[in-house]
């Protein structure tokens, strides 16, 4: 069990994930010298992208999809703050769930958040 507000963004305290990873990537552009040798610009190192999968109500799934509208915003993990760019990569019914009074059915919803 990963605790009570493991992750938070926009002030949200998120559901605890199913499975999450943290990625690093470096932005690089490709430019070519007077002489014609070809010169890589690291112009971003480590830029980092966060992925969480969360089995959700459908409540939260609307509340996630809300979420990833926004332009950007802080996404506070490990304790440290960092603006990140949400995106909502998935969203799906899962199989065999029921309808009840309160929701509907379960669901299955990936958000990555990227480094801004």
């Amino acid at each position: 069990m990963l605790g009570d507000n493991y992750l938070t963004f926009a002030g949200e305290a998120l559901p605890n994930p199913t499975a999450f990873s943290e990625a690093y990537t470096n932005i690089e552009s490709t430019k070519q010298s007077e002489a014609g040798y070809d010169l890589a610009i690291v112009t971003r190192l480590k830029k980092r992208a966060f992925t969480g999968s969360f089995q959700v109500t459908s409540t939260w799934k609307d509340k996630l999809s809300t979420l990833c509208g926004m332009a950007s915003g802080t996404l506070v993990f490990r304790g440290e703050s960092i603006t990140v760019r949400p995106r909502l990569t998935s969203s799906a019914l899962l199989a065999s769930t029921e309808y009840s009074e309160r929701t509907d059915g379960l669901w299955t919803v990936s958000v990555t958040f990227t480094e801004v």
